[in-house]
């Protein structure tokens, strides 16, 4: 045995005996093809004396690049062709005049081609869809995935020559159907007709006498909405041609998009295939071959990030070795907050956007809604998605949501929905560009948002939030309180039920109340700077503006920082105790009464028994009696859920006010002042249009 370790060739093969067996094996072959060695020198471009060798048993194991341009100029299979070279009896096992059957086949060899990766199993896919009878497949999925190298390599591999049919990029470049097979028919030496549907019969004679590929490549500038766009219905005429099941050609065509007419996607011979991004693996394979040096987080945050997209890999490898000399960790610390940073990764995601935008605005605007949700992993159910459909009748609702998955664009596990990372950050721009909301419709979506949480168990958890942002006078802005208080609160609730463990949902993060009012973002900021064995750094602070000269206004927006200062830091350092064990540090840093200190360091004493469900018990009923705060609501996990995705849309709202939009002042007031209001007081307040 013998392993082959030439470049891209890597399998444990046997030598052939004699290599004048290989050269005369490839001599018959060259005679039964009718071609001398002149011939297949014009024809491939291979140096003569190449050729030479392989004739006269020279060169027993040619290189890959060279036997894929032989297998294709003599119209075998490349695995025929490496047969002639790796069999140790090439006489007994290669025969041209009595050909052994041969299916479609994925490799013979283990050709490793360093940009051809991870693509094994779909080219298994395509050979048995067309080993079942598949005359037409189309090769669906966003773009970048790698659709056209798939389809070009699975011709290459099955030694199959192919006419290709670029479409064009838009709508308005798109090649000439008429003109194409004119082309063509030119090429076989047949004077086309004058008539398209009798050129169509002339091109079909000529599939039937040999088998041949067909690509088609980017169909979906053809198409809208799945519909061959009128002035270029003449490609529906040539599928008709293609999906015949009496031609000989095999067609592979590459797309975006899925084709809807019925005449091609109801016939038995069409099969839709569906590509998916590169697995994690072939990421780090691609990566470690271009000598970058793994770091395996990094890995997978930027593998998830791209959703395996095979043209970002390639784009992102340049940008590490360029930039970060081939370390993904610092490259990725660097741009992990600008996905779109690269411009050809831009440019790649935008054209799906403006094209979706053109064709289906309906679906344009339910994923630019969907990229403003606040919350950056978020998976949706079906319900939600209707909810981001407000304008939509239900009953084309999941039309428009069926659109989005069709174009890869929204992605589907089980019965919820998410958008990978880079898509979502193009809707986030997208969505602020977004000028279609008039006051009428934000409104009826803030009602329809409320209208959510009607029940007495939500209503009663909304009064009491309310009652908190009025016992904080000197806090004006009360949207923004409120907003403190339910994120506060859904915090103690899973601190005062789950095990000492921190996580991130314990940390405050105030999206809504900072959307409201920015000056929440410096009472999240003071937690970090907090001087917790001595609190009067927030005294000291306040005196500084005493001692300086301010304007009325740079006094209260100083005062009103303060306020809030003191209000979130307290807040979250009371969950950092409970959590961590150290009320000590929470007593020592704020002015507290007798009463909850006292509280607090009996509770300390028995914290070797903090596990029992007595000792979470007391510890709320004490935040209850003294900061009327994590109260049991007795919510179910569906009612959290639905709590949880209340906030949220709160935040799309607020954001869609952001928005260059058209709502009036009076809307804007209307729907800032009532979030997160239960139902009686937002009917103190009626919007009078």
């Amino acid at each position: 045995m013998n392993k082959v370790e030439h470049k891209g060739i890597s399998k444990v093969v046997k030598r052939a005996k004699k290599n004048k067996e290989a050269g005369e094996a490839f001599k018959k072959l060259l005679k039964d093809k009718n071609f001398s060695q002149y011939k297949l020198e014009q024809v491939t471009g291979i140096d003569k004396s190449v050729i030479s060798k392989i004739v006269n048993g020279y060169t027993a194991e040619p290189k890959l690049e060279t036997l894929e341009k032989i297998a294709i100029a003599l119209g075998v299979g490349l695995p025929q062709l490496t047969e002639i070279f790796t069999s140790s009896n090439t006489n007994s096992s290669y025969s041209t005049t009595n050909p052994q059957p041969q299916e479609l086949v994925s490799e013979v060899l283990k050709f490793k081609d360093p940009d051809f990766l991870g693509r094994d199993q779909d080219i298994e896919k395509l050979n048995n869809l067309v080993n079942k009878g598949a005359k037409v497949i189309l090769i669906k999925a966003e773009g970048g995935i790698g659709k056209t190298t798939l389809a070009e390599k699975w011709f290459k591999i099955q030694g199959l020559e192919y006419l290709k049919l670029s479409v064009g990029t838009t709508s308005q470049n798109l090649q000439s159907v008429e003109e194409w097979v004119r082309l063509k028919l030119l090429e076989y030496k047949v004077n086309p007709a004058n008539n398209f549907m009798t050129m169509l019969e002339q091109f079909k004679t000529q599939l039937k006498k040999q088998k041949i590929g067909i690509f088609i490549d980017n169909l979906e500038p053809a198409l809208k909405n799945g519909e061959f766009i009128e002035t270029h219905r003449l490609y529906v005429d040539l599928l008709g041609v293609l999906i015949d099941k009496n031609i000989q050609a095999i067609t592979l065509i590459t797309s975006r998009e899925q084709i809807y007419d019925h005449k091609i996607s109801s016939s038995p011979n069409f099969h839709n295939y569906d590509l998916e991004g590169l697995n994690q693996e072939t990421w780090q394979e691609y990566f470690e071959n271009k000598e970058i040096k793994i770091h395996s987080d990094s890995l997978d945050a930027i593998w998830r990030n791209y959703g395996g997209n095979a043209v970002s890999m390639s784009l992102l490898a340049a940008d590490i070795l360029k930039e970060s000399q081939g370390d993904l960790k610092a490259y990725w610390k660097s741009n992990s907050q600008d996905l779109l940073r690269h411009p050809s990764v831009e440019q790649l995601v935008q054209s799906q956007f403006d094209k979706l935008k053109n064709d289906h605005f309906q679906a344009y605007r339910l994923l630019c809604r969907f990229g403003g949700y606040p919350e950056q992993n978020i998976i949706l159910s079906k319900t939600w998605l209707f909810y981001l459909l407000w304008d939509v009748p239900n009953n084309r609702r999941q039309r428009i949501i069926d659109e989005l998955i069709s174009r890869s664009l929204l992605k589907q596990n089980c019965y919820n929905y998410f958008l990978v990372p880079v898509i979502r950050s193009a809707a986030i721009d997208n969505f602020s560009q977004l000028k279609e909301l008039e006051a009428e419709n934000l409104i009826f979506l803030k009602n329809q948002f409320d209208n959510l949480v009607h029940s007495e168990k939500y209503q009663k958890f909304l009064r009491w939030i309310n009652n908190k942002s009025l016992e904080k006078e000197k806090l004006k802005n009360k949207p923004a309180v409120r907003a403190l208080f339910f994120e506060i609160d859904f915090i103690l609730q899973n601190t005062l039920s789950k095990s000492n463990t921190i996580n991130n949902n314990l940390l405050l993060q105030l999206q809504l109340a900072i959307s409201i009012d920015k000056q929440f973002k410096f009472g999240l900021e003071m937690i970090g700077n907090f001087d917790y064995n001595y609190h009067a750094d927030y005294f000291d602070y306040w005196d500084y503006y005493d001692d300086i000269i301010i304007t009325p206004n740079q006094y209260l927006d100083a005062y009103q920082k303060f306020n809030i200062a003191y209000v979130v830091v307290e807040l979250q350092e009371l969950i950092w105790s409970i959590c961590y064990e150290n009320f000590n540090r929470y007593i020592h840093a704020f002015s507290l009464e007798g009463g909850i200190i006292d509280r607090l360091k009996e509770l300390i004493k028995q914290i070797p028994n903090k596990n029992s469900i007595l000792w979470y018990q007391q510890l709320r009923n004490l935040l209850i009696k003294y900061r009327d705060i994590a109260h049991d609501w007795n919510f179910t996990d569906e009612e959290k859920s639905t709590l949880i995705h209340y906030y949220n849309v709160n935040i799309l709202l607020v954001r869609c006010l952001q928005s260059d939009c058209n709502a009036s002042p009076e809307v804007r007031s209307h729907i800032e002042d009532t979030l997160l209001l239960p139902i009686e007081e937002i009917e103190k307040h009626p919007f009078n249009n």
